[in-house]
């Protein structure tokens, strides 16, 4: 699935009411620029839209190790 088609998706389930979106299994910072165009639609569709909802990562990397490796992120 392109990240184009999991926002399209976000937003079709979405449409109902949300509070967040979460990201999580597998390890999403071991794809970090998908993870990038992901958080960058998700922040662009929540600016766009005047919503306002939470964007969750969950990671299996200490903080330490993201702050070093995926600070952009």
């Amino acid at each position: 699935m392109t990240v184009a088609q999991l926002l399209d998706w976000c937003r079709t389930t979405a449409a109902g009411g949300f509070d967040g979106v979460t990201i999580s299994g597998g390890e999403p910072f071991d794809q970090p620029l998908a993870l990038a165009a992901l958080l960058d639609g998700l922040i662009s569709w929540r600016t766009g839209s005047l919503l306002d909802f939470d964007i969750l990562c969950y990671s299996g990397y200490p903080l330490h190790t993201l702050k070093k490796n995926h600070a952009q992120l």
